[in-house]
C-alpha cells in the first residue's frame, strides 16, 4: 500500500528526495491498522513537508488524525511537534490517550510510545532503548537513526555517536536541499568536539556547508571548530561569510556568540571579548521589527557589559514572569555584579519553583548562580540534580558555559564532562 499511495502522488524514484519520503513513511507492516485512504494521504502530506514547512506538516498530519483516530502514525508525528514546541500537556494528552490503546499498538508504536513516555520521565535511557527497538524493527527510518544519536549526546556518548552515524552516507537517504539533512552533520561535529577532535569537527562542518550554505547552525559548526583550533583569522572570515547569506536558520549574532565562548574556554579571552562586542553591535543596529532583546542580553552578557545585561534582563523577567530561562539569566548576572543577596535570592526563588515539566531547569540556574559566587561545593550538587531531571543535555555548552567557568580545573565537574563512550 505504501508504493500504491508513493506512486499515486509521484514520488516513486530513486532520488534522494523520494528514497528519504518513502524510508519515512515505512510499511504498513510496521503500524496496528490499515488507515482509511484520506488520512493516508493527509499523512502523506505531511511527511512531503516536513521539515521545509514545520505548520503545514503539522496541520496535515492533524488532519490525518482526525480523519481516522485508529491510525497512529500521525498521531505520534503530532506529538513530536508538541514535544518540539515545548507543549508538554500536550504531549502528556497524548501519551495518555496511547497508553488506554497500548494493547493493540505494534511493536513499533509501543516503541515510539516508550521513547515519548520515557522523555516525559525525563529517563535517557529508557528513551534510547526504546527508540533502538524502533529502530531495529525499521532500520530504513532515518529519523530514529538521529533520535538514538540524540539520546548518545544526551549520555555524553560520542563515540557511539560516531560508530553509528559515520557509516551513515546522509546523501543517499535525505533530500540535501531539507534541513533535515543537518541533523547527520550536526550531530556527528558535536560528537567530535565532546572527543577533541577538532580537525574531524572541522571538515564536518565544511562538508555541510557545501550542501546547506545559507544554514547558520552549520556555520556555528564550523567557528566553534576554528575556535578549538586556535584560528581566529578564519573565523572572522566564516562571520564575515554569515552576514552575506540570506539565512535559512539562525541569525549571524548566533555564529558570533557560538566563536566568542568557545575562544575563551580555550583562553583566547580578548579575541573572544571583541567577537561579542561585534555582536552586542550587531543586534543593536538591526532595524525596530528586527530587535530581540533576549539575544542582545545574552550578548552584552559574554561580552561582559553586565551591567546593561542586567537591565534588559530585568525588563524580560518582567514582561516574562513565568520564563525560567530569564530569570537565572538575572540571577547569574546579579552574581557576577557582586550582588550576593540579590543572587541569592533568585536562588531562593526558583528552588521554589513547583510545575511539572520542568526538566531540571531551576536546578541549571541555581547551580550557575553558586558556580558565580564561588560555591562549587554547592554548584556541583545542582548540576548533578539538573542531569537527574533533564533529558537535553548538551554537554558541549555545559564544557563552554562562561557560568561554570570557575568549575573548568574542578575534578568533579571534569568527570561530568568526560566522555563516556
Amino acid at each position: 500500500m505504501t508504493g500504491m499511495v508513493a506512486v499515486h502522488f509521484g514520488i516513486e524514484g530513486t532520488s534522494p528526495g523520494s528514497r528519504y519520503l518513502q524510508n519515512m513513511l515505512g510499511s504498513p507492516e510496521l503500524w496496528s491498522k490499515i488507515p482509511d485512504f484520506d488520512a493516508y494521504r493527509e499523512y502523506l502530506r505531511g511527511i512531503e513537508v516536513y521539515g521545509r514547512d514545520g505548520e503545514e506538516s503539522f496541520n496535515h498530519f492533524q488532519r490525518a488524525a482526525l480523519l481516522d483516530p485508529q491510525f497512529i502514525p500521525p498521531l505520534l508525528w503530532v506529538e513530536s511537534a508538541y514535544r518540539n514546541q515545548g507543549d508538554w500537556h500536550k504531549v502528556e494528552e497524548i501519551v495518555q490517550q496511547l497508553d488506554q490503546q497500548r494493547d493493540s499498538l505494534s511493536p513499533y508504536e509501543r516503541g515510539r510510545l516508550g521513547y515519548a513516555r520515557a522523555i516525559l520521565d525525563a529517563d535517557v535511557r529508557e528513551a534510547r532503548r526504546c527508540a533502538l527497538v524502533c529502530l531495529e524493527l525499521h532500520p530504513a527510518g532515518d529519523p530514529l537513526r538521529y533520535v538514538v544519536a540524540s539520546f548518545g549526546l544526551a549520555l555524553n556518548e560520542p563515540e557511539r555517536v560516531i560508530a553509528m552515524l559515520s557509516e551513515w552516507e546522509p546523501t543517499e537517504h535525505f533530500d540535501m536541499g531539507s534541513p533535515t539533512g543537518t541533523w547527520h552533520f550536526r550531530d556527528l561535529a558535536q560528537a567530535y568536539h565532546l572527543l577533541e577532535r577538532y580537525e574531524e569537527e572541522l571538515a564536518v562542518a565544511q562538508r555541510a556547508l557545501g550542501y546547506y550554505p545559507n544554514y547558520l547552525s552549520m556555520h556555528r559548526q564550523e567557528v566553534r571548530a576554528l575556535a578549538a583550533l586556535g584560528r581566529t583569522g578564519q573565523i572572522q572570515r566564516v562571520i564575515d561569510e554569515s552576514l552575506t547569506v540570506r539565512p535559512q536558520d539562525g541569525a549571524p549574532d548566533g555564529v558570533m556568540l557560538e566563536a566568542a565562548e568557545e575562544l575563551a574556554l580555550h583562553g583566547h579571552q580578548e579575541a573572544g571579548r571583541e567577537i561579542a562586542d561585534r555582536a552586542v553591535d550587531w543586534l543593536r543596529n538591526r532595524p525596530p521589527q528586527d530587535q530581540r532583546p533576549a539575544d542582545l542580553a545574552r550578548a552584552l552578557f559574554v561580552a561582559g557589559n553586565w551591567q546593561e545585561a542586567r537591565a534588559h534582563y530585568e525588563s524580560l523577567v518582567n514582561q516574562n514572569p513565568d520564563d525560567i530561562e530569564y530569570f537565572g539569566h538575572l540571577g547569574a548576572t546579579l552574581a557576577r555584579l557582586g550582588d550576593t543577596e540579590a543572587a541569592r535570592r533568585i536562588a531562593a526563588e526558583l528552588r521554589a519553583i513547583d510545575r511539572p515539566y520542568l526538566f531540571g531547569q531551576p536546578a541549571y540556574w541555581q547551580a550557575a548562580i553558586a558556580a558565580i559566587l564561588g560555591d562549587s561545593e554547592g554548584a556541583m550538587s545542582l548540576i548533578r540534580e539538573w542531569i537527574s531531571q533533564a533529558f537535553r543535555i548538551d554537554y558541549v555548552r555545559l564544557q563552554r558555559d562562561p557560568n561554570f567557568e570557575s568549575l573548568r580545573e574542578n575534578p568533579p565537574f571534569q568527570e561530568i564532562l568526560r566522555p563516556k563512550g
